[in-house]
């Protein structure tokens, strides 16, 4: 989904200069646009469909600490399954669709008909972002109630990866009031341009921070990444440190 974003969506759309160059090629039905806008919003909504199944994990863990290894690897087959398939509840409507390219907030962005004229991309992807929210707060809720009878030593991974969980539900619940102001407010039709700006900003922040989040909270992890990097600057380091003394 990143990287879609980045090499063809946000190019499209922040660039102006190539808003007249490719309205001709764009401008009518193109498959290329329809698969880069399908991708794009199951990639969406599968993100909303994990945060559901990682909290739940979490909850499990902390629940039923001896039987959640067995009971996770006994339904991975059906899990990810699902995880695959519910991701096309949102995104039914917009497979059926005609997508069209359109000149949009100065750039040039993607559009769609409505083959279905009540079910609005918007609106299907408000609910899956709406019930992960949900969900989150509340497994997270009784994870942290069944924390409290953890040892410190499980009770501190636990209340790490539930900081993570809370921070990315912070994410959803911001991109969740776009969507949210886009679908429901009537009067907001003025600030659609904006609103169509932030809400890609608002997917940014979710997307961008989890990662930084579990780099912050993470001391092994940490290590893993930034080791390599800090032994090899020790080692130039020592190198010039050497070849100064034998100069000397």
């Amino acid at each position: 989904m990143i990287l879609i974003d980045i090499f063809f969506g946000r190019v499209i759309l922040y660039i102006s200069p190539l808003c007249p160059i490719l309205a001709p090629f764009f401008s009518d039905y193109s498959i290329i646009l329809k698969t880069h806008k399908v991708i794009e919003n199951y990639s969406r909504a599968s993100k909303a469909v994990c945060q559901v199944i990682l909290t739940l994990n979490r909850m499990t863990c902390t629940m039923f600490p001896m039987s959640h290894q067995w009971f996770w690897d006994k339904f991975k087959a059906p899990i990810l399954l699902l995880n695959f398939l519910l991701p096309f509840g949102a995104i039914w409507s917009l497979i059926l669709s005609r997508v069209y390219g359109e000149s949009t907030a100065g750039g040039f962005a993607t559009s769609y008909k409505r083959a279905i004229s009540w079910a609005s991309l918007s609106r299907l992807q408000t609910i899956y972002i709406t019930i992960s929210i949900f969900a989150t707060l509340i497994f997270t809720a009784i994870t942290l109630h069944k924390l409290k009878s953890l040892r410190n030593r499980q009770k501190s991974a636990e209340l790490c990866l539930c900081f993570v969980t809370f921070w990315i539900t912070i994410g959803f619940c911001v991109v969740c009031s776009f969507w949210f102001l886009w679908v429901f407010c009537a009067d907001c039709s003025y600030y659609y341009p904006s609103l169509f700006l932030w809400q890609f900003v608002s997917y940014d922040f979710l997307n961008v921070s989890t990662p930084i989040v579990m780099i912050l909270i993470n001391k092994q992890l940490r290590n893993q990444m930034f080791s390599r990097f800090f032994s090899t600057n020790k080692m130039q380091i020592n190198h010039v440190t050497i070849v100064s003394e034998l100069k000397v």
